[in-house]
């Protein structure tokens, strides 16, 4: 029995290279990578119509020699948000006495809406969605597992 050992490249793309493109453009960009044994990590996330497009234009290319993809994002926001809490807990575990918890939950309400307002603005200015993607060759990257602070890969 023969084993033959794949090689995989790792492509860190700058959002800013690809962010002139159209989504049409980036996704047939990314199969490509993928067709390569590539996988391609992102500072940018993929928004849900991108990823959906980019399942369907994978579906539409598997061969023998492709079997697919995998693809994980996280949104830099959604970390955010959950650090957040974690480190000053909810507003009812923060304090029981209804003046501050209210304080408390319009700076929490007033904080989350200014990062909502910011990223809007960012991404009408950069084209960039803050977060992270990923997207490998399924014959190379085996498991892709996101907990909430992070994405663990593993390749074989």
């Amino acid at each position: 029995m023969i084993i033959k050992k794949m090689a995989a490249t790792i492509e860190f793309i700058p959002f800013d290279r690809i962010k002139h493109l159209t989504s049409e453009e980036r996704i047939k960009l990314i199969v490509e990578k993928a067709k390569k044994d590539t996988v391609i990590i992102t500072d940018g996330k993929l928004d849900a119509k991108e990823t959906a497009s980019l399942i369907q234009e994978t579906m539409k290319n598997v061969s023998d020699d492709f079997p697919g993809i995998e693809v994980c994002s996280i949104d830099y926001n959604e970390l955010q948000e959950q650090h957040s809490s974690e480190v000053t807990g909810t507003s009812a575990e923060a304090s029981t006495k209804g003046a501050k918890t209210v304080v408390s939950s319009s700076i929490k309400g007033a904080r989350k809406l200014m990062a909502q307002v910011y990223d809007k603005l960012r991404f009408k200015m950069t084209g960039r969605r803050p977060g992270v993607t990923i997207v490998g060759p399924a014959n190379i990257v085996k498991e892709i597992k996101r907990s909430p602070d992070k994405i663990s890969l593993l390749m074989e």
